[in-house]
């Protein structure tokens, strides 16, 4: 499982903090080491230098010194165990990117990175979840990192001698594990992920057999080790992103209505015919937001699994954030899977709340 929030707990019992000391609401607090925070950071504020250059020059100069910064206080971190994960090789590869359209990272690093990352990748089309090559990758957050790194190589250096390489793994993803997958529902779905082995079976949790020694669960198991199953969203639109920008890069128009699924997936095309967005659709799931209510927009967690891998969500007002909490994770994807699909210049519908002005 990929790093994606800083509390490790069992909230089964829906635990609500006050944020105060010894209150008795305690729950553990990851505070490790977590080189999936340092690339994000990377990135996102060599974007925000780019971006930020001409309207708020101090704010791109801060911006490119914070990410450079972090770049360095990774570099004599390359050779732990974290950088065997596909997850952090992705995201350091995104980084690396940028730094080098700076002149920065030299091409032989970003060549080195691009091949670590292909060499992550099984003969069936699925990356390995690390070097060990035991187990398929999945991940929560970022579900499709490893596609979406290699469409930023891609599209960043047409002329680079990696680029076929990299084409040809993103074809392989999409025949070997991606079209099966999403094959595997009438929605167009793409399934949580593959398993080496269906590890919680025997526990109770149903597995779907998808090749020889290969399985597969739509949702999260409900018996994980972890004890923590809930919704999503931010997997889906993961997918929604990568997709978009494989069907752009590749020009294959299926990859692009693909991307489209998953969003429509969690705006109302499931067989609860309900939307994870607060305001968008028929028919919303009840969110997890105790002091501001539902929010126009608000992205929640998505659809969870049971035991028997089918769908759940609150509809009910139970106040399950498994399913009801709003997230930034999801909301962040889906922008991002968006700003690829949609035609460029699309402004978005405006429109004021309340009740429409009579004639």
């Amino acid at each position: 499982m990929d790093i994606h929030s800083v509390c490790v707990a069992d909230n089964a019992v829906n635990v609500f903090t006050d944020n105060r000391m010894a209150s008795g609401d305690e729950r553990s607090v990851r505070v490790q080491y977590t080189p999936i925070v340092q690339y994000v950071a990377i990135t996102l504020l060599a974007d925000a230098s780019d971006r930020f250059h001409a309207g708020a020059p101090a704010l791109a100069h801060q911006s490119r010194d914070s990410a450079l910064a972090c770049w360095r206080s990774m570099g004599g971190r390359t050779a732990d165990g974290f950088h065997r994960w596909t997850s952090v090789l992705s995201w350091r590869l995104l980084a690396a990117l940028r730094l080098h359209d700076w002149g920065i990272v030299p091409e032989a690093a970003v060549t080195d990175l691009v091949t670590g990352l292909l060499d992550l990748q099984s003969e069936r089309g699925f990356f390995w979840m690390d070097a060990d090559r035991r187990d398929p990758y999945r991940g929560i957050v970022n579900a499709a990192q490893p596609a979406i790194a290699l469409c930023s190589f891609i599209e960043r250096d047409f002329e680079h001698p990696m680029v076929d390489r990299a084409r040809e793994a993103l074809e392989r993803l999409w025949e070997g594990c991606v079209a099966p997958l999403t094959a595997a529902n009438p929605y167009g779905m793409m399934p949580y992920g593959l398993y080496g082995e269906p590890r919680t079976a025997a526990a109770g949790d149903l597995y779907h057999e998808a090749a020889p020694g290969l399985w597969y669960r739509f949702f999260m198991p409900e018996h994980a080790p972890e004890r923590v199953n809930h919704g999503l969203a931010a997997h889906w639109t993961s997918w929604a992103h990568a997709l978009g920008m494989m069907g752009r890069v590749l020009e294959r128009r299926d990859f692009r209505d693909a991307a489209f699924d998953q969003l429509a997936w969690l705006t109302g095309a499931n067989p609860l015919g309900v939307s994870m967005i607060s305001g968008v659709g028929v028919r919303t799931a009840a969110p997890y937001s105790r002091f501001l209510g539902p929010m126009p927009g608000g992205f929640m967690i998505g659809p969870r699994g049971s035991a028997d891998d089918t769908i759940w969500v609150d509809t009910e007002g139970r106040l399950a954030w498994n399913s009801g909490e709003y997230w930034m994770a999801p909301l962040a994807n889906a922008l991002m899977a968006l700003a690829e699909l949609l035609p460029p210049g699309t402004a978005p519908a405006s429109r004021r709340l309340g009740v429409p002005a009579r004639p």
